[in-house]
């Protein structure tokens, strides 16, 4: 039996990335826990000598259609002709500065979330219609499932910017909204909105328990906080000059990332009074430094969109 299909975990087997291929693009480079404070990071898989972001923003925008519409959505548009791609273009707006086209990073969310967590998204949000749901900023994505044994609901936060202090930072003034004096009602608002637009995946048993579970006052599921925020390092350009193999170089961005400081700068933000509260709540950070966070988003945003501004 697979682990998708393990009747312990019955939500695995709505998740739509498989975790082996996803995982081709990428390499793990460190992993750090405190507390509840997990810090990932990850790097682009290099080709030779160099990191060729590419192959993975290919990969990514190819996933675009999962982020958008659930599995049975997609079925039903391949059997009656549609593309996907297409239609799922059609569901969101087309900014022409991809620094403020916040779906960027919450597609890339969404694959860390779905594939390395394997935690569904339960709501896909650019299918809300309503016009309350306009007011609705809210988490970058939603998702149900099992974590560490126990059934959680992950309300995700993402950046890409250009300076590490600033996705990192930004990332948990988001997350102290949620627990801010209107945090609470804004947060039952956005469960209630996302209550009423679930996953047409989802068995009838499985809506109606994820309906009475958002909607209901009192939590009675695990909350936790997965963020994904990509950033410049400065040193990513030298150590693709130095290195003379796809080995070395990953060797070169481990021993960086280990002495970048960005464990500690993390480890010391939830310290200080303005973010202390989060430590009772598990945050899981998955990182992606980049050579330029800029033309990340660019060639991105182009890839989702290629016939725009072409």
């Amino acid at each position: 039996m697979s682990n998708k299909d393990s009747p312990k975990d019955p939500w695995k087997a709505h998740t739509q990335i498989d975790r082996e291929t996803f995982l081709k693009h990428i390499f793990k480079c460190a992993e750090w826990e405190k507390g509840r404070l997990g810090i990932n990071v990850y790097c682009v898989e290099p080709s030779y000598n160099v990191i060729e972001t590419g192959p993975f923003i290919e990969y990514v925008g190819n996933k675009y259609p999962q982020f958008v519409f659930s599995k049975t959505e997609i079925e039903d548009m391949l059997d009656s002709g549609k593309w996907p791609s297409k239609e799922a273009q059609k569901r969101s707006d087309f900014p022409d500065d991809p620094s403020t086209d916040g779906k960027l990073g919450e597609l890339i969310l969404f694959l860390f979330v779905d594939a390395v967590l394997e935690i569904p998204m339960v709501s896909h949000k650019l299918f809300w219609t309503q016009e309350a749901v306009q007011e609705v900023k809210g988490s970058d994505g939603l998702f149900y499932g099992m974590h560490d044994g126990e059934e959680s609901l992950a309300l995700g936060e993402s950046k890409i910017q250009k300076r590490r202090s600033d996705a990192l930072r930004n990332s948990l003034d988001s997350i102290t909204r949620f627990y801010d004096p209107t945090g609470d009602t804004k947060t039952r608002h956005e469960l209630t909105v996302a209550a009423d637009n679930l996953s047409s995946n989802l068995s009838e048993p499985e809506l109606d328990k994820l309906r009475n579970l958002l909607k209901e006052g009192k939590q009675t599921y695990k909350q936790i906080h997965p963020i994904f925020a990509a950033y410049d390092e400065s040193w990513m350009l030298d150590i693709q000059a130095e290195a003379q193999d796809e080995d070395e170089l990953r060797e070169l961005v481990a021993d960086k990332i280990d002495n970048s400081g960005v464990k500690r700068y993390l480890f010391d933000k939830l310290d200080e009074e303005e973010y202390k509260k989060l430590k009772k709540y598990e945050l899981i950070f998955f990182l992606l430094p980049l050579e330029d966070a800029d033309s990340f988003r660019e060639q991105l945003q182009h890839e989702l969109y290629p016939y725009i501004n072409s």
